[in-house]
């Protein structure tokens, strides 16, 4: 049973083997129960879980990948977690099958929460994990459903798993879905529409649009997009061609109903509306257009290598799952650049955070999966995901708004690279912020233009008498 949000309520299983059995678990809000008796309650470092009519907590350790490996408890209540109250242990095929071992015996009732902090349901044999979106089989490595942004990924199965990396990524969310509102005006007149799809538009998507124009009534087409390509069919038939497209200068060649035709057209994007106009050449003459669209997504940019639990504090290592650097969300700006510029100059590399509404979080300089190095930087420890317009990173469970992403400079004032400019696309035409010896550089776009200023010096950054979230 869900909500018309898609939220598991209820799950019923009935089994007749080997012998007749009824189970049902309702879900409030991370509160559970068994048929009807309240079992646990689930919080981000565990649980308060029921053993013999009495409560206790038990808390979980999680690898990089937000995997449940080792449950404790203090049961006797003396302040010491001993080896007899380790409540369970778990370990995994890179696919979150359960290996089999000599591990600390389990105390009921055990976590269902495991492999990607995904539910477990052993029920019927079936040994499956149930997603959000989907249900993962780790017997075969793949999802049973398919991905609903498949569209995304074309190079893979819309059933695959953890992009086939499971050992980079936890599962990504593959929910992404935009909307584009559109208006224009053209040959054969004023027309409004919408555009309803999955993917990222004009990188990979498939969608649905629909319109009306004036004088010659509604349209529709259903299209894919991927690497230049497109096809589709709609009220005016099959279509299909290729565009390409710079510096916000288009050019594309499609075929179609009535024959071939070639168009050009320059625009502006702002990150929040965008606007065009051009010409068109076919059977039908010479045309022109002119249009204004605005786009709104809503999914996962980024699935992060923390599953939202995070680490927070300086956390030395590297190794074995535990990451290397100040990690969290600083509140004070002021004391956040100092502590990255502390540790650039400890350990010679770069010091990434996102800006965010509420603080500075800062990104760890190394992970299992990678490792900064004096000229390049990762913000991939956080989950990122977009809502309409905005960006958010998430942190302990929390989500908070990209505003803008700073990094260090160990060495040199050299200002922004090609890298930090097409990073300011990725995050919505955010600014981004680069501290150096000496110079703190802004980089940005208004409309199509690309703009590298001074922004102020080092050492005022530092002082705090210079400021960016809070000026």
């Amino acid at each position: 049973m869900y909500d018309a949000d898609g939220n598991l309520l209820q799950r019923t299983v009935t089994q007749t083997y080997p012998s007749s059995s009824t189970t049902v678990t309702a879900y409030v809000n991370g509160i559970e129960y068994k048929n009807g008796s309240l079992e646990a309650i689930y919080h981000e470092e565990g649980r308060y879980v029921k053993q013999s009519g009495t409560w206790r907590h038990e808390y979980v350790l999680k690898d990089h990948l937000g995997n449940s490996r080792l449950f404790f408890s203090d049961i006797n209540g003396n302040g010491f977690i001993e080896i007899s109250e380790v409540t369970q242990e778990q370990h995994y095929y890179p696919y979150g099958m359960a290996m089999e071992g000599n591990w600390y015996s389990s105390i009921s009732p055990e976590s269902a929460y495991r492999y990607n902090g995904i539910e477990h349901t052993p029920e019927l044999g079936l040994g499956v994990y149930n997603a959000f979106y989907r249900t993962l089989d780790p017997a075969t490595a793949r999802w049973w459903q398919v991905d609903p942004a498949a569209e995304s990924f074309y190079g893979m199965t819309p059933y695959n798993a953890m992009g086939n990396s499971p050992a980079v990524f936890s599962d990504p969310e593959g929910d992404l879905f935009f909307v584009i509102p559109q208006i224009g005006i053209g040959k054969g007149g004023l027309s409004i529409g919408i555009e309803l799809g999955i993917g990222i538009p004009g990188v990979s998507s498939l969608s649905l649009s629909g319109g009306y124009t004036l004088g010659s009534g509604s349209y529709w087409s259903v299209q894919g997009y991927a690497s230049g390509f497109y096809a589709g069919y709609g009220s005016k038939g099959a279509f299909a061609g290729f565009g390409y497209q710079y510096a916000g200068f288009q050019a594309g060649l499609t075929y179609g109903k009535g024959g071939w035709s070639f168009g050009v057209s320059y625009g502006e994007n702002n990150g929040s509306y965008a606007g065009s106009f051009g010409l068109s050449y076919g059977k039908g003459g010479l045309g022109f257009n002119a249009s204004a669209s605005s786009i709104y997504m809503w999914g996962a940019l980024n699935p992060g290598v923390t599953n939202e639990s995070g680490t927070y504090g300086e956390l030395q290592g590297g190794a074995n799952g535990i990451v290397k650097g100040n990690t969290g969300l600083y509140e004070d700006e002021t004391l956040a650049y100092n502590v990255m510029v502390e540790q650039t100059k400890g350990f010679g590399v770069e010091t990434a955070a996102w800006l965010t509404d509420r603080g500075v979080l800062i990104s760890p300089i190394e992970t299992p999966e990678y490792k900064n190095t004096a000229r390049e930087s990762s913000n991939n420890f956080y989950k990122v995901t977009i809502s309409g317009k905005k960006l958010f990173a998430h942190f302990l469970g929390k989500r908070y708004n990209i505003i803008g992403q700073i990094h260090t400079h160990p060495t040199l004032d050299i200002g922004l690279s090609k890298a930090d400019k097409g990073l300011i696309g990725t995050i919505k035409r955010n600014p981004v912020y680069t501290i150096g010896p000496s110079k703190v550089h802004k980089g940005f776009y208004t409309g199509e233009n690309y703009f590298m200023n001074y922004f102020g010096a080092t050492h005022r950054l530092l002082s705090g008498k210079l400021k960016i979230i809070n000026p």
